[in-house]
């Protein structure tokens, strides 16, 4: 389905509320810039009428006349008759009786649209104004019940244009009547009363209003001009109410009243595209106001709007129940975590001195019932704001835990240990033991506590390596430290005096004096 942009539709009509409101007085016929000129001295005329459609016509495409007018002193407003008509040629022989033959003619209306963007007044005063005139072409009339179809739907009808009336004279000698139509001026009146009859103009051609074919289904606008106009203005509060549930529906991500917003906004195409035409009239704008087989009443569209609030409502309702539930459960879990990690330090650190600050860190006041009806989106705010702020205060608690508590110790346990480490990779270098004590480079190794922030289960996986390592280092150092006391290790070791160097082997590790020893320590 289509989503319509529900909130850029909105915008869009609230910036036009002023072009609603002129375009409802030029409806009503009252017009806000003027009084009428009483000085008026001619009567109103047709600058130009001419069909707006550029190509070929389709049945079930929307007519326009382009109709320009001036006057030497007052606004203008169409009157009389405004509509297209065909008559259609009939069978030849057909003997048709009266109560049949009564869909001869077929007549569609055509609306007045002042395009008021277009308004001028010349320097001497004179005013020009430009009209459309919209519609359909007229669709043929079902025959009546038991009646045989007797106009021949295979040739092209007559055409009339603003007239009810199709002319028939019989030649002298024929009985057949001649079918004879014609395109006539709508009739003109000005704001001081002075007006022009409808008459017959040669500006426009029947052939202009004919189609390829001419038996089709009746095609109108879903909505018509005025009544768009007339419901936007008259119903805007009802449909700012819609549109501020479709709007919340969207927030929410409330699938279902996603829906019944975005069928109730296609259904409004029928009026806003109107107003969309009103404010760039082109044959594209015109092209896309929505046609029916069936006009639509404003009356019903109201209601499918109020309708589809009401439904949206409590669709959005359940939603917001359904997701104010979602999130009290992550921040229960959010909650039930800073539990876990306070009591954690609280027995990690209880032995410290920062044993107290974390006995009188409180939290308990945090906790939220998901199932009490006290859980609403108010207070869930006000916790969840809340928990942030405890959570940034545990964490400073505990980085400044982990750092006096755990890292200090560390690096001092780890910097005497790189000593004592260091002292016997020297010792046992040149021994089988110089690989149980390579070089290590510690402070690459050990940096849990030089990271920002400090973490627990890093600190606690680097310390306990440290150990395991001590451990293990401890255990060779024992064995090499008992070997070497009973001279039963043998050492090679390099050592130099100037520019001489040579390699000795001897239980004690050193060099003869006079010489000094050159280490070359393996590295891991």
């Amino acid at each position: 389905m289509r989503s319509w942009p529900a909130f850029e539709i909105t915008k869009q009509w609230r910036f036009r509320s002023s072009l609603l409101l002129i375009l409802i007085l030029s409806l009503s016929g009252f017009h806000p810039a003027y009084g009428f000129d009483g000085s008026d001295s001619e009567i109103p005329r047709v600058e130009e009428m001419s069909l707006v459609n550029k190509t070929a016509l389709k049945p079930d495409e929307r007519i326009a006349i382009l109709l320009k007018t001036s006057d030497d002193k007052n606004w203008v407003k169409l009157g009389g008759t405004l509509n297209i008509g065909y008559s259609y040629k009939l069978i030849p022989g057909r003997n048709t009786p009266p109560n049949c033959s009564t869909v001869t003619t077929a007549f569609s209306k055509l609306e007045a649209i002042e395009i008021l963007s277009m308004r001028t007044t010349a320097a001497n005063e004179r005013k020009s104004q430009v009209f459309w005139l919209v519609g359909h072409l007229p669709a043929k009339k079902e025959l009546v019940s038991n009646c045989v179809e007797y106009r021949d739907l295979t040739q092209a009808p007559v055409v009339v244009v603003n007239s009810t009336s199709f002319k028939s004279t019989t030649p002298k000698g024929s009985s057949t009547p001649i079918i004879t139509g014609g395109i006539f001026l709508p009739q003109l009146i000005d704001e001081s009363g002075r007006s022009v009859s409808t008459v017959a103009t040669t500006r426009m051609q029947e052939s202009q209003f004919l189609p390829s074919v001419y038996n089709f289904a009746p095609t109108i606008s879903c909505q018509t001009y005025a009544d768009s106009i007339n419901f936007r203005t008259k119903n805007q509060s009802a449909l700012d109410q819609f549109e501020s549930e479709a709007k919340a529906a969207r927030d929410l991500g409330n699938a279902e009243g996603i829906e019944i917003g975005d069928q109730v906004f296609g259904l409004l195409r029928q009026v806003n595209s109107w107003v969309e035409f009103a404010a760039n009239p082109n044959i594209d704008t015109l092209n896309a106001v929505p046609s029916c087989a069936v006009a639509n009443s404003t009356s019903a569209l109201l209601k499918a709007v109020n309708e589809a609030r009401t439904k949206i409502k409590a669709s959005n309702g359940l939603v917001l129940k359904s997701n104010l539930l979602k999130r009290c459960e992550i921040y229960q879990g959010r909650y039930l975590e800073l539990e876990r990690r306070v009591l954690a330090a609280r027995e990690q650190f209880k032995t410290s001195k920062m044993r107290d600050g974390f006995a009188r860190f409180s939290y308990a006041n945090l906790r939220v019932d998901c199932a009490s009806s006290s859980a609403t989106d108010m207070l869930l705010t006000s916790r969840e704001s809340a928990l942030q702020l405890s959570e940034q205060e545990f964490n400073t608690l505990e980085q400044e835990a982990l750092y006096q508590v755990v890292c200090e110790p560390f690096n001092l346990r780890l910097n005497s240990f790189i000593k004592v480490y260091t002292k016997a990779s020297l010792k046992f270098s040149g021994s089988r033991y110089e690989k149980s004590f390579p070089s290590q480079n510690f402070a690459e190794t050990y940096t849990a506590c030089g990271l920002s922030p400090l973490d627990t289960d890093a600190i606690q996986i680097m310390t306990a390596d440290l150990e395991e390592f001590v451990t293990q280092f401890s255990i060779q150092l024992d064995e090499a430290e008992k070997l070497f006391k009973a001279k039963k290790l043998t050492f090679k070791v390099t050592c130099s005096k100037g520019a001489n160097q040579k390699i000795i082997t001897n239980k004690t590790g050193q060099c003869p004096k006079g010489f000094m020893r050159t280490y070359q320590l393996a590295t891991t």
